[in-house]
């Protein structure tokens, strides 16, 4: 009954299936209550299957509207047919319960409640034994052996089946085939997440558009040195009175044509300037991206940090759950009183307690780190491990990492890095095109003084439609009238001629140079100059300053990776200490040669120099990481040209240093 209400508790079960062992059931006497009445107690329909050496046989016979199927021992099935047995369990989807224990659920059943039961019994054989040597009355020892209880859960099958036990069930059991990797997520090495910290995040994306809509002041500025074309058309209507008063046609329509063309220093200043500018703002999203990566692997190596310490406490649990039955076994032989088993239930429960916290700390660096990755929050996200022996890193050579274990290579190397830091932060590029776009500010204001302004110019005119002009005084066109008889005539038709309106076509154009210099201002450029140079000071002693501040940084950022690249291989010697101490430890509590306290202490060593082995890694590599920001480069996006001229230049420095 007891297996059954755990089953209960990981599957809401209704009509279950209850595999029984022919071979067993026609020599052993018949139980004191079936199945079916147990399921009844419990509110299950419980269908009784018989298996015999074919697995085929019951699966052919499992009910259609079966929920899950118990299996009892079955120590007379061929393993190959066993196997066939538990693959048409997950092809039903039906979630299958093992009577026998856990070396059946590591072959694939879902899960059981009873730990493996030989090796117990040797232990207990051992322990008898023992006290029988040391003088105790085998008549005396007791012979009632209980199973225990051990819950385990493959938890490749209850996915398979489409089964998500409860968080208090994962965290009590002893969890078998977890998988590191969701079937259908998306994998992501740490090489492929650098690249898409630097492409991908939305932050990023954001300042490359900024900076493409700067870069159009460039073009601005261009556009102020080449010449203008202007064109203008206009219509015009007068009233009839000013039109026969004049010689302007009432109605009339004109196009221009104006061109122009500036040639100023102060153009040409504004156009380095800006390209300076510009260069500046690509530095500034170098420094974004840069920033942006250093954050998400952060985030990278926290959650594998996380996931890590969360195995390593699943497998402590194992343990303490281990520990905890040899306690009750200790407890049933008279070894030991109850309060040794109630102190390793107490142990369990506040492990259990840390592991959740432990699983909630690392889903929430999961989430923050799909958010960086600009990945749905939703989306499955399987993250590969890292190691110091991945190519992508060039701490991967074994030369480079030797240079971090002993004083005088590590100053070599600092040497080497802050003057590569000094080459390629981004910080001090950035600044150096500020101090460039200011310099040229400063010196167009001081040619303003003497270098003029020129500016060419052209205009074209042509009245394309103009209305007859009806005035008192018009004449007849000279074509109708009759021919002057007198030289009288003659001048007066030749001055009305001259009132007639132009006729359409007219045509006009002008072009012209301008020459100009400013001779006086108020002394406004006198001030200007003066508060140029003033800024360019600052900038040059912000940049002296920002120089010595990345070579700090560069020289602490050392500091940290050698500490934590030390701890490394002092956290390996003290885990593989404490394991050693825990196994020995272990031995002697199970004599019943040490105490509780003992095993306990040991236990709790060991689980720490886990914990610190893990965080070790991934506090050198977010240490790292820090350091190839304050570089300016992340070894993971160099191309291999980059790659092999930075190592052959470290080469060639250590080598040139160690022979001064």
């Amino acid at each position: 009954m007891r297996d059954l209400q755990i089953f209960r508790e990981i599957v809401p079960i209704k009509k279950l299936v209850n595999i029984s062992s022919k071979p067993y059931d026609d020599v052993l006497p018949p139980p004191h209550k079936t199945i079916e009445e147990i399921g009844r107690q419990l509110g299950l329909v419980v269908t009784e299957l018989q298996l015999g050496f074919s697995a085929d046989e019951v699966l052919a016979a499992l009910p259609n509207d079966a929920d899950a199927v118990f299996l009892e021992p079955t120590l007379f099935l061929p393993p190959k047919e066993f196997g066939k047995l538990v693959e048409g369990f997950i092809e039903r989807r039906l979630p299958s319960f093992s009577f026998f224990g856990e070396n059946e659920v590591r072959q694939g059943i879902m899960a059981s409640a009873n730990p493996d039961i030989l090796p117990r019994l040797l232990r207990r054989l051992a322990l008898n034994i023992q006290r029988i040597v040391e003088g105790q009355e085998p008549g005396s020892l007791a012979v009632h052996f209980t199973p225990g209880e051990l819950l385990t859960i493959n938890m490749r099958t209850a996915y398979a089946v489409g089964v998500s036990p409860k968080w208090s069930t994962l965290l009590e059991a002893e969890l078998v085939d977890v998988q590191k990797t969701t079937p259908g997520g998306l994998s992501l090495t740490f090489p492929d997440a650098i690249r898409r910290f630097g492409e991908q995040n939305l932050d990023i994306q954001a300042k490359i558009r900024e900076v493409l809509a700067e870069a159009n002041n460039t073009r601005i500025a261009t556009a102020s040195l080449l010449p203008k074309l202007d064109v203008g058309a206009a219509g015009l209507q007068i009233d009839k009175e000013r039109a026969q008063a004049g010689a302007t046609p009432e109605r009339s329509g004109t196009l221009d044509f104006v061109a122009q063309v500036i040639f100023a220093e102060p153009a040409l200043a504004n156009l380095s300037i800006q390209s300076s500018l510009q260069e500046s703002r690509k530095q500034d999203l170098e420094i974004t991206r840069l920033n942006t990566i250093v954050d998400g692997s952060r985030l990278y190596m926290n959650y594998l940090r996380a996931k890590k310490v969360f195995y390593i406490l699943l497998d402590n649990l194992r343990l303490l759950r281990t520990n905890l039955e040899l306690a009750r076994v200790r407890q049933a032989t008279g070894a030991a009183g109850q309060e040794e088993s109630l102190r390793w239930e107490v142990e369990i429960a506040d492990l259990r307690k840390s592991a959740m916290q432990v699983q909630s700390q690392m889903n929430q660096a999961l989430y923050g780190l799909k958010q960086v990755l600009n990945i749905p929050l939703l989306y499955v996200l399987n993250v590969s491990d890292v190691s110091l022996d991945d190519s992508s890193f060039l701490i991967a050579n074994t030369e480079l990492r030797s240079y971090l274990e002993d004083p005088l290579s590590f100053e070599l190397l600092s040497d080497f890095l802050t003057a590569e830091g000094a080459r390629r932060a981004p910080e001090l590029q950035q600044l150096d095109h500020v101090v460039s776009a200011q310099e040229r500010a400063l010196t167009s204001t001081r040619l303003s003084y003497f270098l003029p302004t020129f500016s060419a110019f052209g205009k074209y005119t042509d009245r394309f439609y103009a209305s007859e002009i009806v005035s008192p005084f018009q004449m007849p066109p000279i074509t109708s009238a009759p021919p002057p008889s007198t030289e009288g005539e003659a001048f007066l038709y030749q001055v009305l001629g001259s009132l007639s309106p132009k006729l359409p076509g007219d045509q006009s154009w002008s072009v012209g140079i301008q020459l100009s210099l400013n001779l006086f201002n108020g002394l406004a450029t006198r001030a200007s100059e003066d508060r140029n140079a003033l800024i360019l000071e600052q900038y040059r002693v912000q940049r002296t300053a920002l120089a010595q501040k990345v070579a700090l940084r560069i020289r602490l950022e050392m500091e940290k990776a050698k500490a934590s690249y030390f701890a490394i291989q002092q956290a390996r010697l003290e885990q593989d200490a404490a394991r050693k101490t825990l196994e020995l430890v272990m031995e002697s509590y199970s004599r019943g040669a040490v105490s509780i306290l003992s095993i306990l202490d040991a236990q709790n060593s060991a689980l720490r120099a886990d914990v610190v082995a893990a965080n070790a890694l991934y506090d050198f590599l977010i240490d790292y990481l820090s350091l190839q920001r304050a570089i300016g480069k992340v070894d993971i996006l160099m191309t291999p040209e980059e790659r092999n001229d930075i190592l052959q230049r470290l080469s060639a420095h250590m080598a040139a240093a160690r022979e001064r």
